[in-house]
């Protein structure tokens, strides 16, 4: 596996992350309460942007340090873990020293945790769903809030110990921090860690938001959120370049098709590339209990789509016989190339590979597309193609005629909170390309060619003299 190193505008991010967390306990740190205020760093970064590089390279710069590694997704989660672990394309950003990368849930035994508290040296990476630990209540539900009387466990909870017990600095690090909520913030709060680093293109809430608003300038504040500009991530090619609506008013089979008909279309591009990756359809769904199985069916009966090419990932109870359900994201091989989803793969799962998204129904707001758009944008191998219909993420929408353009506008001005400080506020990162349905006349059924006539009709006026005559006449009698 060749190495990954930060580019320019990743390795720019990390430094000024590290910078300021370096500053704030080399000065004053602040103090509310009694007790100092933990630093708060956010990144804000467009999917793709390589946030857990650069995460992993800021946290190496606190070792002897315990870091807790939190999201809302368990397949980010296993993602995180993989690719932070021994011999994962991360693991080296983390430093030299001793490093180990442990899933909090993972910890079975009193003897481990408690070397975990007492170890003094290393870095220690605890990667946990939020569920894991997120009880407004702190009571038994969660195995992490347990009280444990018996055995070498002690008599407080694991949650309590790494407040409390343990021996080097806690960093909280947040990913897909646009989930949290104000009652885990508190919770991660309680922990009294030395900072938060969250990675958050939305406010920041609660104590979180209190810490960093309460800073005594606006230069400082501005200065603890540190924005990667999108245009670097298209220009760096780790992102598609453009970005195509296509809207239709077909019914659902003749979008399904075009969707096929597309996806088939690129990878024929991509084999006169030389390339040996197969792109992949997605199909987001909202109800789960019909549609997934007559998305199927169509892709089956009439697109004539293999059956274990297509991955559903939804909770339906009756499938077709013959499909392939999958339970969970690592599941995804390569031999999918036509996967139905609901909102269960909208966030964590990235793969290159994914270039058309049809969106089930009808579509009146960007809000689903946004959702979703991160699934398509990423570029394989990071490498922009010379045949820009390869650098495209494609999305198949049917809405209202009239709210074409407003969606497409509402798409820019999401994509625009990620711009840069020296960029105009009407900056376009990606290139738009909006296509409407083209209506094709119906022909006509073999069994009726030939037997079907058209009258012919036609209108006879008088002609001009009789017209004037007649209107003369009129005019005397009048």
């Amino acid at each position: 596996m060749s190495t990954i190193e930060l580019l320019d505008f990743q390795q720019e991010a990390t430094d000024r992350l590290i910078e300021q967390a370096l500053n704030y306990y080399t000065g004053t740190p602040d103090r509310m309460g009694g007790r100092t205020v933990p630093f708060i760093g956010q990144l804000k970064a467009v999917t793709g942007a390589g946030k857990t590089p650069i995460l992993a390279k800021v946290v190496s710069a606190f070792a002897p340090a315990i870091v807790l590694w939190t999201t809302k997704f368990g397949s980010v989660v296993d993602q995180t873990a993989f690719n932070l672990g021994a011999g994962g394309k991360y693991h080296h950003l983390l430093g030299t020293g001793s490093i180990e990368i442990i899933r909090l849930g993972d910890i079975a035994s009193s003897t481990e945790w408690n070397r975990i508290l007492d170890r003094k040296d290393g870095l220690t990476i605890l990667i946990s769903t939020v569920a894991a630990w997120n009880s407004s209540l702190k009571d038994e539900r969660l195995n992490v809030h347990r009280a444990l009387y018996n055995g070498d466990w002690g008599s407080k909870s694991r949650w309590e110990q790494l407040k409390t017990e343990r021996s080097r600095d806690l960093w909280v690090v947040y990913d897909e921090g646009h989930n949290t909520t104000t009652e885990q913030v508190e919770l991660l709060d309680d922990l009294d860690p030395a900072g938060f680093f969250v990675a958050s293109v939305s406010p920041l809430k609660g104590k979180l938001l209190y810490y960093l608003s309460g800073l005594p300038t606006p230069e400082q504040r501005k200065q603890r959120i540190v924005s990667i500009s999108t245009r670097d991530v298209v220009d760096a090619q780790l992102l598609k370049s453009t970005i195509s609506l296509a809207d239709y008013e077909s019914a659902t089979e003749e979008m399904v098709a075009a969707v096929v008909r597309r996806r088939e279309g690129l990878e024929k591009k991509l084999q006169a590339y030389g390339k040996s990756f197969k792109p992949k359809a997605i199909y987001v769904v909202e109800e789960s209990k019909t549609r997934p199985s007559e998305i199927w069916r169509i892709l089956v009966n009439r697109c004539h789509i293999l059956p274990q090419d297509i991955a559903v990932c939804t909770d339906t109870r009756d499938l077709p016989k013959d499909a392939a359900r999958v339970a969970s994201i690592d599941q995804l091989s390569d031999q999918y190339t036509h996967i139905i989803f609901n909102k269960r793969l909208q966030e964590g799962w990235d793969d290159p590979s994914v270039y058309v998204c049809y969106f089930d129904g009808k579509t009146e707001s960007a809000t689903r597309i946004q959702q979703v758009l991160g699934r398509a944008l990423r570029q394989p191998g990071a490498t922009h193609m010379s045949d820009e219909d390869l650098n495209t993420a494609y999305f198949f929408i049917n809405c209202p005629n009239e709210l074409l353009e407003k969606i497409t506008d509402e798409l820019k001005e999401e994509l625009r909170i990620y711009k840069g400080p020296e960029e105009p506020d009407d900056f376009e990162p990606f290139k738009f390309k909006l296509e409407r349905e083209i209506i094709l006349p119906i022909p006509l059924k073999d069994e009726w060619v030939g037997k079907l006539k058209i009258p012919r009709l036609s209108l006879v006026l008088p002609d001009n003299g009789n017209r004037k005559k007649d209107r003369l006449q009129q005019l005397v009698e009048e």
